[in-house]
């Protein structure tokens, strides 16, 4: 997915007005008010990239729809939530 520089740009502020030129130079239309730096960037990149992998994992360990109604079918749904609430204590949201 998508944690390329201007999007952890716009993630740390919303309303920036700027253009990211190859991944490297940052022009900003706006004189950057905020005075976001390359660090805070790396950084907001690095979350989102975090929050996507544990994101694909949780996804991929909950199976399709097909499958939970599957695993409530036959394990009841007190198994499922306890399921769940093993893979969101795995892999949390935050």
């Amino acid at each position: 997915m998508s944690w390329d520089k201007m999007t952890a740009i716009k993630a740390i502020y919303p309303e920036a007005v700027c253009t990211v030129n190859n991944e490297t130079e940052i022009v900003w239309q706006d004189g950057n008010p905020k005075n976001i730096t390359e660090e805070q960037i790396e950084s907001k990149q690095q979350e989102l990239k975090t929050k996507y992998v544990l994101m694909q994992n949780r996804i991929k360990e909950y199976g399709s729809m097909a499958e939970q109604l599957e695993y409530i079918v036959e394990n009841g749904l007190d198994a499922f939530i306890t399921k769940q609430n093993g893979i969101k204590s795995k892999y949390p949201k935050e």
